[in-house]
């Protein structure tokens, strides 16, 4: 598929999107969200097609894990596509989901208790140790398309890197042309389909396959002012709660 003209306008994800997925590879329930007035989540589920269109919305937190000052990627008051974030999973008896402070530059006492362990001479590949790594997770403003059991209103997405980042960034680093998906006025609705897999007996949804689609006319700029500061999303322990459910539940 070939772009058609739409003018000289140099879009503002154009080099940004595509250097923030090479960083990314250098690298590598709703308790732990408080959602807006209004806005839902949109679930993917197997075995399904869907047409979403991913808004950008407005960076609040200095403390963004995308920031990149050189390149005015992710900082405060300029627009970006995604929120990443880490959690922790399984925490304490209750076997909580708790979203790791590092997200917004913040200490956590799970993390320093893995590295302890590290600097003790444990070794990283143990299961003890594994389990208390933080997985890499996204939130992403999306519009669904077309979707029988979803408005056209914005929704906020929630999904591992493992599952969904990682393959959008293969396809951006195929075709570059595809990273200013998120830019309202030059944008692409992304066609995903999503496959089938299991872990540990429970199924889940993997992205199998995702298209660009040119828009048929461009978004309105208004469209950004509707989308929720995903850097307010997050709920954050503070330390002292992290360690009374952790250390609560270790010994």
């Amino acid at each position: 598929m070939t772009r058609s003209s739409r003018g000289k306008r140099k879009s503002r994800f154009r080099g940004a999107v595509s250097r923030n997925a090479a960083k990314q590879q250098q690298g590598r329930g709703t308790q732990h969200l408080r959602l807006p007035k209004g806005v839902s989540l949109f679930k993917e589920e197997p075995k399904t097609r869907v047409s979403l269109d991913i808004i950008p919305y407005v960076v609040s937190d200095p403390h963004h894990p995308d920031r990149d000052d050189e390149f005015q990627i992710a900082v405060p008051g300029e627009i970006w596509y995604k929120r990443p974030y880490y959690m922790h999973r399984g925490v304490g008896p209750n076997k909580e989901n708790i979203v790791c402070p590092t997200s917004v530059g913040q200490r956590c006492p799970i993390c320093e208790y893995r590295q302890e362990l590290l600097d003790e001479g444990a070794d990283w590949n143990d299961d003890s140790v594994k389990a208390l790594r933080p997985s890499l997770r996204n939130l992403y403003v999306v519009i669904p398309r077309g979707h029988k059991d979803y408005e056209e209103v914005p929704h906020i997405w929630d999904i591992s890197q493992f599952l969904f980042q990682n393959a959008l960034n293969e396809e951006i680093e195929e075709n570059e042309e595809y990273e200013t998906f998120p830019d309202p006025e030059d944008g692409f609705t992304l066609q995903i389909r999503f496959a089938e897999e299991s872990f540990g007996g429970n199924k889940f949804a993997s992205v199998s396959r995702i298209d660009f689609v040119e828009r048929k006319k461009p978004l309105d700029d208004s469209i950004i002012d509707q989308a929720p500061d995903l850097d307010k999303v997050l709920v954050i322990p503070s330390a002292e709660t992290i360690e009374q459910i952790f250390f609560g539940g270790v010994g």
